[in-house]
C-alpha cells in the first residue's frame, strides 16, 4: 500500500466512548495504554497504532498523526467512581450524543466544581462533575502527541476537526489553541 499513497491518517482518536455492550470509562485518544490495560485494550491507543502499521511496512515519513479536538461524555454509575474502566450508566448529558466539542469542554472545566485529571499513563485529560465525565484532549496533551510524531519521523499531524476546537477564542486569548498548539511544537516557534 505504501507505494499507492502518498499519506495515510491514522485517526487516533474514539479509541473509547460510551458503548451498550461495553458501558465502561476510557480515554477517547490516549497516546499510550493506561496501566490497567489489558490484552485487547493495550492496543487501543495512538502508539500501538503508529508501530503497527510501521511494522507492516508503511514508511513513517507517509504517516499523519490524527488528533481530535473534542471528547466524549459519559454520565456515571457512581459519581465517586471515576478510573478508567469504572461503570457508566449512558452518554454524558454534555455534547450532543456522547460528542462533545472543545468549547463546550473548555465551559465544563471552568466550573468550580469540576474535577480535572491528567492522566500520566495515556497523556491525556479527563474531567468530572457529579455524575458527568468527560475524556479529551487539551493544549498539554497534544503538545505530547506532537513531540511523539517527531520523535517516530512521522509526516506530520491532522486534525479532526477545526470547527470543534475553539475557534472563536472565546476561552482563549486567540483563536484555534488546540491546533495552533500542534503548529507551535512541529515549528518549535512563538505564536
Amino acid at each position: 500500500m505504501a507505494r499507492l499513497v502518498d499519506y495515510i491518517s491514522i485517526m487516533g482518536y474514539d479509541y473509547h466512548s460510551y458503548v451498550w455492550y461495553l458501558p465502561v470509562l476510557g480515554p477517547n485518544a490516549p497516546l499510550y495504554p493506561s496501566n490497567t490495560d489489558s490484552g485487547y485494550f493495550q492496543s487501543l491507543n495512538s502508539n500501538w497504532s503508529v508501530n503497527y502499521y510501521l511494522h507492516l511496512g508503511m514508511p513513517a515519513n507517509k504517516i499523519l498523526l490524527g488528533m481530535p479536538t473534542y471528547g466524549h461524555s459519559y454520565t456515571l454509575v457512581n459519581p465517586d467512581s471515576t478510573d478508567y474502566g469504572s461503570p457508566a450508566s449512558d452518554i454524558g448529558h454534555i455534547g450532543e450524543g456522547g460528542f462533545v466539542p472543545y468549547t463546550d469542554i473548555m465551559s465544563f472545566r471552568r466550573d468550580m466544581d469540576t474535577i480535572e485529571i491528567f492522566d500520566r499513563d495515556t497523556r491525556v485529560p479527563y474531567a468530572y462533575k457529579g455524575n458527568q465525565w468527560i475524556s479529551f484532549d487539551n493544549e498539554q496533551s497534544l503538545a505530547y502527541k506532537t513531540e511523539y510524531l517527531m520523535t517516530k519521523g512521522l509526516a506530520g499531524a491532522m486534525v479532526w476537526s477545526l470547527n470543534n476546537d475553539d475557534y472563536s477564542g472565546r476561552y482563549h486569548k486567540v483563536p484555534f489553541p488546540l491546533v495552533r498548539r500542534i503548529k507551535k511544537v512541529l515549528n518549535d516557534d512563538d505564536l
